[in-house]
């Protein structure tokens, strides 16, 4: 089933309810038909978009790196077959281990600046929708798709401005980037006096402590990686021992 086929059978009406609230932080109710009446239109024209399958598979997990934020993130086919002949699912890694006891897990890719067709052709599986709920799901696909506007030309014109300033910082020498680029410093600092807040610089006691907050967080976002892909894997039936 793709992400287009899973749009198809979630009930409209549900979906709609969830997504609003989901999506946008204040509608009054007067303005709610007519909200719910647009996003319909856009979702079905998603829905009847022609697309071409693809294999790659959109899982969703808890994301303990966005202060446990519920995410989907694509895993490519080709990587989950070679972890899995790998032989890297035996032991779920549990939150204290070192990072060296941890599988090597594939990568993980987002969706928010990929194209439509992409997105509504991956693979979904309903093991791991289930857990969470298909209005949950489809809800959190439609927000990553929408974060630039409900037009697919608005992304595509914030991702080329982004990768044109990617590639102009790439081109800078060192000493042009010194000149022209703020350390991140002087940025909080400027962003804390224009938002009328204090600038507090970090403690060295603080700053260990927040190294060591990342670390179990990056630790509980991999074993909860391990766990939806492992399941993903073992749905399909091609585990081996």
């Amino acid at each position: 089933m793709t992400v287009q086929d899973l749009m198809r059978v979630t009930p409209r009406g549900e979906l709609l309810d969830f997504f609003i609230p989901y999506r946008f932080d204040d509608v009054e109710d007067e303005d709610k038909p007519l909200l719910k009446e647009r996003l319909s239109v856009w979702i079905q024209n998603l829905i009847d978009r022609p697309i071409t399958a693809r294999p790659d598979v959109l899982l969703a997990h808890i994301s303990y790196v966005e202060e446990g934020r519920f995410a989907v993130s694509v895993v490519k086919q080709d990587e989950l077959e070679k972890w899995q002949k790998d032989g890297m699912r035996v032991v779920a890694p549990e939150l204290d281990d070192p990072p060296s006891a941890y599988p090597a897990l594939p990568k993980i890719y987002g969706i928010i600046m990929s194209d439509w067709d992409d997105v509504l052709g991956l693979q979904v599986d309903m093991t791991n929708v289930s857990q969470y709920g298909m209005n949950r799901f489809v809800s959190e696909v439609l927000q990553e798709m929408s974060f630039h506007g409900f037009a697919e030309e608005d992304m595509v014109k914030e991702r080329d401005e982004l990768i044109a300033r990617v590639d102009h910082l790439d081109a800078m020498t060192s000493e042009e980037r010194e000149a022209t680029c703020l350390p991140m410093e002087e940025v909080l600092r400027e962003l804390a006096e224009e938002h009328g807040f204090e600038y507090h610089e970090d403690t060295p006691d603080e700053i260990e402590a927040r190294k060591k907050t990342i670390v179990e967080d990056v630790r509980r976002e991999y074993a909860e990686r391990y766990r939806v892909m492992k399941m993903y894997v073992e749905s399909r039936g091609d585990t081996s021992d």
